[in-house]
């Protein structure tokens, strides 16, 4: 039978496999800082439970503020088992602690968020002066001292009820909230699970955030989903100390870690052979590069770097999905070589996909292969302008039916009807609704190669170019100019005439 929460998902491994661990967390430096069996899990959401029922806060709506760690697990499960719908936010980092304050607030605001959750410590901080919210939300934290012998009062009966809403990062525009139910969900954890190859002796290593779709989803709940260990650390952990990915995976003998592709540029750039004494990344079988760009010299250097320390050409797997449509939407096959594909500069620039055959890279472009859709997924490729799908090696906009695809915008029917309910304008072909994913590609043999994002594209007489091309070319002619974002490309008006420009 399947469960139809993940709540039924604990309560199952709490009674099957109680001592075994499920969750643990390392610190700054690497080493084990809590761990947490299913069983006690379990006791700790039903505590949670608990208080949330008794202090009126049930099927109400909530800001999660927690930093990395378990007692962010805690709450989030606590929420989908009492019928919170949950709001996981960044954690208040102090270097931009002003700005993730903004980001919250218009939060509670879009979302008409009535509840804050969060540690005993930051709900003394912040409960009274926080400008703008004083008035708004009550403040509440989860107190481990309550005791339980299992919460009964509320279970999921409705699989199509709000589990959480997925706030995007707003970085062009107010945030949105992107709005996932349990089956929605469910269904989505099990086609990753059969794109990746997680089987009973999987275990996840894990540094990305909690209040990013791809730290949340892949990164904690596909772990519990599946039944199996999940060991993790704070973002900033990884970024102060790289290595601390790697050993750890070598350690716990990790066989899933994923992160954007900007992490394992920075492994290739900063980790020395020093830092990996006596490591062993012969267990890692799937690292999934997505979130952003996949440059092609990534994969080359990545595996170059570190197969000499057992770490597989075939784990490289480049992934492309969004919030959207809860998480992923094509993958690279488990235990296949990444692919790439050399087509011709010019023609793209007309949305034309002309293979390159020769070498001269001054008129080729290699593209990385995003693999193929993931289970009960249908890709598209459309003409934005006119809604007529489009053959294959031609350039359109990214179209997706999924499971995995959310109801929509948090009580936003407008954002809904333009993102989720597309359709082509030749409908006896596919009378399907579809999402709009905003990104530009082609299919090629089956499988998604993005070339970038339709509102990021820089059209200037006619002619198609991507910012991310010209950034990468002004950053490799001349030493001076720093790689890896060291340039951003955008477009002026100059005397009437629009111009593509670099800073």
């Amino acid at each position: 039978m399947s469960p139809n929460s993940l709540i039924s998902t604990l309560s199952r491994l709490s009674s099957k496999e109680p001592q075994k661990t499920a969750y643990i967390y390392l610190d700054e430096n690497g080493q084990e800082k809590e761990k947490i069996s299913y069983r006690e899990l379990y006791m700790r959401v039903s505590n949670a439970a608990d208080q949330l029922e008794q202090n009126g806060y049930s099927s109400s709506t909530a800001i999660l503020l927690y930093p990395q760690g378990i007692e962010f697990i805690v709450a989030f499960l606590a929420c989908l088992k009492v019928g919170v719908i949950a709001i996981p936010v960044p954690a208040l980092d102090a270097s931009i602690k002003e700005r993730i304050l903004i980001r919250i607030t218009n939060i509670v605001k879009d979302a008409d968020a009535k509840l804050i959750l969060t540690t005993p410590s930051i709900c003394r901080t912040l409960s009274s002066g926080v400008s703008g919210l004083e008035r708004q939300v009550s403040w509440f934290s989860i107190s481990d001292e309550v005791q339980s012998d299992g919460y009964r009062g509320y279970s999921v009966e409705d699989n199509r009820a709000i589990a959480y809403l997925q706030y995007t990062s707003g970085s062009t525009c107010l945030p949105k909230g992107v709005v996932i139910e349990h089956e929605i969900l469910l269904k989505h954890l099990e086609a990753i699970r059969c794109s990746c190859a997680y089987d009973s002796d999987s275990i996840t290593v894990s540094w990305m955030p909690h209040f990013h779709d791809y730290g949340l989803v892949e990164g904690l709940l596909l772990p519990l989903f599946n039944g199996t260990l999940c060991v993790f650390m704070a973002p900033s952990t990884f970024i102060k100390r790289p290595s601390l990915w790697f050993t750890t995976i070598s350690h716990y003998k990790a066989t899933h870690s994923h992160a954007p592709s900007f992490a394992h540029e920075l492994c290739i750039n900063k980790l020395r052979d020093t830092e990996l004494h006596d490591i062993n990344l012969s267990s890692w079988r799937v690292a999934a590069l997505g979130a952003e760009p996949i440059k092609p010299n990534v994969l080359v250097d990545f595996y170059s770097t570190f197969s000499r320390y057992g770490f597989s050409e075939t784990a490289l797997t480049p992934a492309y999905g969004l919030a959207e449509n809860t998480l992923v939407a094509t993958i690279k096959k488990p235990f296949s070589k990444p692919k790439t594909l050399r087509v011709d500069l010019e023609a793209l620039k007309s949305n034309i996909v002309e293979l390159a055959l020769n070498e001269t890279l001054s008129v080729a472009k290699e593209i990385v292969s995003c693999g193929g859709p993931i289970k009960n997924t249908s890709v598209l490729i459309v003409d934005p302008n006119t809604a007529k799908r489009c053959e294959e090696l031609f350039v359109g906009e990214v179209w997706l039916s999924s499971e995995g695809v959310a109801r929509g915008y948090w009580k936003n029917v407008d954002a809904t009807n333009e993102t989720f309910k597309a359709s082509l304008a030749t409908p006896r072909d596919d009378n399907r609704n579809f999402l709009r994913t905003g990104d530009l590609g082609f299919m090629y043999q089956g499988e998604l190669y993005i070339t970038g994002r339709l509102k990021d594209l820089i059209i200037i007489d006619g002619v198609n170019y991507w910012p991310q091309d010209i950034e990468w070319a002004v950053e490799n002619s001349h030493s001076e100019v720093k790689r890896g974002g060291g340039c951003v490309a955008f477009t002026a008006l100059i005397h009437g005439k629009e111009f593509y420009c670099f800073q």
